[in-house]
């Protein structure tokens, strides 16, 4: 017998033994194995509940570079060979648990001066229940704290630092901390948090978590020229002018550009999204329908401030001009 016909029933037996022995002194059954096999795997015993097997391999001709056994787990041998009663033991009478945190911060980028939210995931992945289970988080030095919340226990803030006593966690169990801050510096700023428990935890690599965010300068608004005199124009015809919009801030510069007074009109660039440093055209028009004086404005509004630039412009017939000097009598004598 090999392959699953002899793994499947030995491993069936090492969980009813471990099953029996953990109610005998107490103790819940294994329920779902795979954390607790994974993180004896993991932890400082596992050479005496695994022999680790680190040669053969299990190729053949359609996969002849595969399945090679390694040091610690692959997928030819798995974590190894149980070792009988030390496995039985360490399942039936758990010690440790492996506590893992992952964070996010958003939105990222954020804009200066408005709510950043950290939002810390912490879980339990057994084989036993996590006591005492703390999150502990010492926030950057550029931001303001503005609140914090988690889906059990008490938080608190004292001094920089977020403390957040989640209680206990049973295997596979979850918990979610919510920290809300304002950056006031623009730039790149990194946060680190932490959690521990009053077990022993055999990966102590996913106690750690850290998020960096970018910090953009607001959206600003500037416009030239600050005015435009489209000088005389024949009525009937059309003139063109153009003024650059530019975004002197980081954030995205969004806004529109609208024309009063006639015979005006906007006729490209009336809505614009300028990226941070950069910049775009909006092209106004100026047809004059009689020859007389015209003026009016274009008002620029965005979400980094707001200019008016004034417009003129002078309509012409440019109809021939009379010629009123009287005729001259060449009188010549034979």
């Amino acid at each position: 017998v090999v392959g699953t016909s002899c793994a499947a029933p030995l491993w069936t037996g090492f969980v009813a033994l471990a099953n029996q022995q953990a109610v005998a002194n107490g103790q819940s059954t294994v329920g779902s194995i795979n954390p607790a096999i994974y993180a004896i795997g993991k932890g400082a015993n596992y050479t005496s509940d695994f022999h680790d097997i680190t040669t053969g391999n299990n190729e053949w001709s359609a996969s002849p570079t595969k399945f090679s056994a390694v040091a610690g787990y692959d997928l030819c041998t798995g974590w190894g060979t149980p070792n009988g009663n030390n496995l039985i033991n360490a399942l039936a009478n758990p010690s440790g648990t492996d506590l893992s945190v992952a964070m996010t911060g958003s939105p990222n980028p954020v804009v200066l001066d408005e709510d950043l939210t950290y939002t810390i995931t912490v879980i339990n992945n057994g084989p036993t229940t996590a006591t005492s289970v703390t999150v502990t988080d010492t926030l950057p030095a550029t931001v303001i704290f503005v609140s914090v919340a988690s889906s059990q226990g008490t938080s608190t803030y004292v001094g920089g630092t977020v403390s957040c006593g989640l209680g206990s966690l049973t295997s596979n169990a979850m918990v979610t901390v919510q920290i809300v801050v304002i950056p006031t510096e623009a730039g790149v700023i990194a946060n680190t948090t932490t959690v521990t428990a009053d077990q022993s935890d055999p990966n102590q690599a996913n106690n750690t978590a850290t998020v960096t965010t970018t910090v953009l300068a607001p959206a600003q608004l500037d416009v030239s020229p600050a005015n435009y005199d489209f000088g005389t124009v024949t009525t009937g015809t059309t003139a063109l002018a153009t003024f650059v919009v530019t975004n002197t801030g980081g954030a995205m510069l969004t806004g529109t550009a609208i024309v009063s007074g006639d015979p005006f009109a906007v006729v490209s660039g009336n809505s614009f999204s300028v990226p941070g440093s950069g910049s775009a055209n909006v092209v106004v028009s100026f047809t004059p329908p009689s020859p007389i004086d015209f003026s009016g404005d274009v008002v620029f509004s965005s979400n980094g401030g707001s200019f008016t630039n004034s417009l003129t412009g002078t309509g012409t017939t440019n109809a021939p001009t009379a010629d009123t000097t009287p005729p001259t009598l060449i009188v010549s004598s034979p």
